[in-house]
């Protein structure tokens, strides 16, 4: 098995350094959302998407939280949509 990163022979055959193509990466949309799609959402306690959707608002998530269930209208007094192409704003 050959564990190769695929970009290793890119660099060789560029002459790029390697020091040049490491930026720092911005994760800022992943640690610091404006807002939230719960895929799965539900009021079923045993289910992630219960647990999610409860500590988004346990702990005051402050933007627009998107439960997603085509099998609902609403989850704990937010409009349920039934896939993430129905959410009308961005995600």
């Amino acid at each position: 098995m050959d564990t190769e990163h695929p970009n290793r022979n890119r660099l060789r055959s560029s002459g790029t350094s390697k020091d040049s193509l490491l930026k720092p990466l911005n994760l800022d949309r992943l640690l610091k959302p404006r807002s939230v799609a719960v895929v799965g959402a539900s009021t079923r306690p045993d289910s992630y998407g219960c647990m999610v959707m409860d500590m988004l608002l346990e702990h005051r998530f402050p933007g627009p939280i998107y439960p997603i269930n085509p099998k609902r209208d609403e989850i704990r007094g937010l409009t349920c949509y039934p896939n993430l192409s129905s959410v009308p704003n961005p995600i």
